[in-house]
């Protein structure tokens, strides 16, 4: 397994020698405990050293033998190479390690939720936005969903969207933990073992930019239909452009073709446009 003679490894110090640093005075720990009786088993992982000079992650077990006085007299113990194994948790670990960060960190909101809906995990932003804490979130369970969405019909839209977690974003006015009501979008996921995940967006700031477009936009539609009325009833009474500003575009002496040729080239408009 680690490459040596049998006559390389044949004492205790010759083993101990080769036992990485890090992990050397956990694993004596270990097995001064087993040999004071403190542990009915001696057990411990280490990094070994094989005879290339890489090392390999094993699993040490072992029974010691006491003679009458209560004296450890040897040990059985068993070896296995667990480095794959190792290998594969320190994987984990780091991806573990990656998605939290970006569940802490992402600027969006995140709960996941279990097959019956109950919240058992929220991330920051989430707790940030609506202004519960994740212990919150968890003791009230669903009944936080009432408490967002206190209208019954809006409530069963979204436990209607969660349980169909098919991904598609909806919008949403959800009430906070201090009482303001916002504008949110969410979308849910399904998972493999019947969960799902919530991703939501405060969309407030949107909201109140599309309203305010649409107001300007309204009352711009309005000076453009009063103005364009105005442009078609002068066009009955040529006086009226005095009033327009167009006082230049009169022709002398007066021709009505030419002064709407003349005005609708200041203004911007198709003669189409301008017929009655």
């Amino acid at each position: 397994m680690l490459g040596y003679l049998d006559h390389e490894l044949n004492d205790f110090g010759e083993w101990v020698k080769r036992i990485h640093p890090d992990d050397l005075e956990a694993m004596m720990s270990a097995f001064q405990a087993h040999l004071h009786h403190q542990t009915q088993h001696y057990v411990a992982e280490y990094r070994m050293q094989c005879k290339d000079g890489s090392y390999k992650w094993i699993l040490s077990r072992g029974q010691a033998v006491w003679d009458e006085a209560g004296n450890p007299t040897r040990m059985v113990s068993s070896i296995t190479d667990i480095d794959d194994r190792k290998r594969t948790e320190a994987e984990l670990r780091q991806q573990k390690e990656i998605l939290q960060t970006i569940f802490d960190r992402i600027p969006v909101m995140v709960a996941l939720f279990d097959r019956n809906n109950q919240i058992q995990l929220v991330n920051r932003e989430l707790e940030r936005v609506l202004g519960w804490s994740e212990a919150e979130f968890k003791e009230k369970g669903s009944n936080i969903l009432a408490e967002c969405y206190p209208n019954l019909e809006d409530l069963q839209t979204v436990l209607e969207q969660i349980q169909a977690a098919t991904g598609k974003w909806q919008d949403f006015k959800t009430r906070i933990a201090d009482g303001r009501v916002i504008d949110t979008s969410w979308a849910d996921v399904r998972l493999s073992d019947g969960s799902k995940i919530g991703i939501g967006q405060d969309i407030s700031d949107r909201k109140r930019a599309e309203e305010k477009l649409r107001r300007l936009s309204a009352a711009l539609e309005i000076r453009v239909q009063k103005r364009f009325l105005t442009i078609k009833s002068s066009l009955t009474e040529p006086h009226k452009f005095l009033e327009l500003g167009a006082v230049g575009a009169i022709a002398k002496p007066f021709d009505p073709l030419t002064l709407v040729t003349k005005i609708t080239k200041i203004l911007g408009w198709n003669i189409e446009d301008l017929k009655l």
